[in-house]
């Protein structure tokens, strides 16, 4: 009767996946995005705007490019919350570089590039905000419209933000 009791313990095989499986499930752990391997690169797969976004790092597969294109990854993802993350500037070479810098623009109100906005026209209407707040006093406006009228607007004239470089300084 106790021979009957006694059952027996069968220890069950453990499934075991690929080596590659495995690295891939550890770079990824409980992390926002993934980095994949596809025809032997390391590729970014995550969230942006409510659109994947599956895009290459031009780097061999390997433990180490793919830990690094993690790191990579997971910055993306913080200045994505932060609202500071800026597709073209990432992914200059991407084929969806000009549709996600439009749909940004929409979303982050910008209107304007850099190219497109003139020094001259900025200054004045900096200046027109400051003068309309009534928060400044009447001599230092006197000194900034000073400022602009003998500096600024005549030595940046027309140029555009776009135009502006370190020796101009």
């Amino acid at each position: 009767m106790t021979e009957h009791l006694q059952q027996k313990i069968l220890s069950l095989p453990t499934k075991v996946g690929k080596q590659e499986n495995v690295r891939k499930r550890n770079i990824n752990r409980n992390k926002e995005g993934s980095v994949r391997k596809t025809n032997g690169l390391v590729y970014v797969d995550f969230m942006y705007l409510g659109e994947r976004v599956r895009e290459s790092s031009g780097l061999p597969w390997n433990e180490k490019n793919a830990r690094l294109v993690r790191e990579q990854l997971d910055r993306i993802m913080v200045n994505i919350k932060a609202g500071s993350f800026r597709f073209n500037e990432t992914f200059p070479a991407s084929k969806r570089r000009d549709y996600f810098q439009k749909r940004e623009m929409l979303l982050h109100g910008f209107k304007k590039k850099p190219d497109d906005v003139r020094i001259k026209e900025a200054a004045l209407q900096w200046y027109s905000l400051r003068r309309e707040s009534q928060r400044i006093t009447g001599r230092t406006l006197l000194g900034y419209k000073s400022y602009l009228d003998g500096y600024l607007v005549p030595f940046f004239a027309d140029m555009t933000f776009g135009q502006l470089e370190l020796n101009h300084f």
